[in-house]
């Protein structure tokens, strides 16, 4: 008799990770729940969804029965959503709270851009969440930038280079970024729940780069080359805290810019040693995935 499957929840399961998450565990043969704002999802075998929002939307016994929990969910703060680090505060103390009442091992998505000079609200809510956890018995996933086409900066920069005849170049792309492939990752969740890995650990590519060479790597693969053209941080932070405040659209937020402005480079490599696992570099990851039909 084969061993039951087994059952994994994903909150925010139909964000950039998330979504990546239920169709990885599913395609495993998994039992998923995935949790998000709508119950309407498409069913199958292996997946069900259930409605599911911070901090009012956290019912128990969705929780029940779980093997382990994977918490990316996140309020984003913004103008609509003054109220967003408490809001992630409250849900999340109330995820971790079902969890505990079920026995449920709970894998927290946390980011590099968590530390204690961070300026962003983004930032700093991660890393005031962060400490709502037991590394003694959570998983605590410090992830670096997480490269994807499907979606995130990754995928939204392709388009924007492939697209665009001038792209600014924000403090002259000097910003250290340090990268993890969305393959990775997925296969880096599914070891750590399979495993029973608990602790806080730093998920990114030991190397540091730039954020220029994050550029570089995308042009390379790309047909044609837009002229990248440096703008002083202090100008795009003005310009966008300005389009903020008028209430008109724009695809770089105060936020995004608050959060280039303390990015940090760290040490990673004593992390992945205890993980066991090595990371696809910048450059192999960024050509495999631009050639991707």
């Amino acid at each position: 008799m084969s061993a039951p499957a087994r059952t994994v929840g994903v909150t925010g399961a139909a964000g950039f990770i998330g979504r990546r998450l239920v169709e990885r565990f599913g395609a495993r043969g998994w039992a998923v729940r995935a949790f998000q704002r709508s119950a309407a999802g498409p069913d199958s075998a292996e997946v069900s969804y259930r409605a599911f929002r911070l901090p009012d939307r956290v019912r128990e016994e969705d929780v029940a029965g779980l093997d382990a929990l994977v918490h990316a969910a996140v309020q984003i703060w913004g103008p609509g959503h003054t109220d967003a680090d408490a809001v992630n505060l409250e849900g999340t103390r109330r995820v971790i709270a079902a969890a505990r009442r079920h026995g449920v091992r709970l894998v927290f998505l946390s980011t590099l851009s968590a530390h204690p000079e961070a300026v962003s609200h983004y930032g700093r809510n991660k890393l005031e969440v962060e400490a709502l956890f037991d590394p003694a018995r959570d998983a605590i996933l410090r992830l670096g930038l997480v490269l994807d086409r499907r979606g995130g900066l990754f995928g939204g920069m392709v388009e924007t280079l492939r697209g665009s005849r001038i792209v600014p170049l924000v403090d002259g792309g000097r910003q250290p970024i340090q990268t993890l492939a969305m393959d990775d990752l997925l296969t880096l969740i599914e070891r750590v729940i399979a495993n029973g890995i608990a602790g806080r650990f730093d998920v990114a590519t030991p190397r540091v780069y730039r954020m220029r060479d994050l550029y570089d790597a995308i042009l390379r693969a790309s047909p044609r080359r837009p002229w990248l053209v440096p703008v002083p941080l202090g100008a795009v932070l003005f310009g966008a805290t300005l389009l903020e405040r008028l209430r008109i659209p724009s695809p770089v937020t105060r936020e995004n810019v608050l959060g280039l402005r303390c990015l940090k480079a760290f040490d990673t490599a004593p992390d992945l040693a205890r993980l066991g696992v090595t990371l696809e570099p910048l450059e192999s990851c960024a050509a495999r995935l631009l050639a991707e039909p």
